[in-house]
Order: C-alpha cells, then sequence, then structure tokens
C-alpha cells in the first residue's frame, strides 16, 4: 500500500465512529418515520384526550365547571 499520515488503528477507528453514525440514523428514521398504525393510534389518542381535558371554554371532561 502507499505511505499514509495516519495508522491503522486510527483508521479503524473512524470506521467505527462513521458506522456508529449510520446505525444511529437508521434508528432514528425507524423511529421517526416508520411507524405502524398502533403507534399512530395511540398518539392521536393521546392528543384528543389532551384537549378534551383542556377545553378553553372552561369545562371539563365531564361537563362540570
Amino acid at each position: 500500500m502507499g505511505a499514509c499520515a495516519g495508522t491503522e488503528t486510527a483508521a479503524l477507528w473512524g470506521v467505527l465512529l462513521i458506522s456508529s453514525y449510520l446505525v444511529l440514523f437508521v434508528k432514528f428514521y425507524r423511529d421517526t418515520y416508520i411507524t405502524s398504525k398502533r403507534g399512530r393510534a395511540g398518539i392521536k389518542a393521546k392528543k384528543s384526550h389532551y384537549r378534551s381535558a383542556h377545553d378553553p371554554s372552561g369545562t371539563l371532561s365531564d361537563g362540570s365547571k
């Protein structure tokens, strides 16, 4: 091989570091953009519960003031 300023150990650490970025990106992508239908329904249910419990008209979700 040709002459290089870095060592093989440094190159291996670099490959490991960049590979870990790839793994973290794939995990982020799956968690953010690939959700099951059940996961989306759970998010919508939480939002609607929050809206009904915190109604700006001043009434509580059970109809009392």
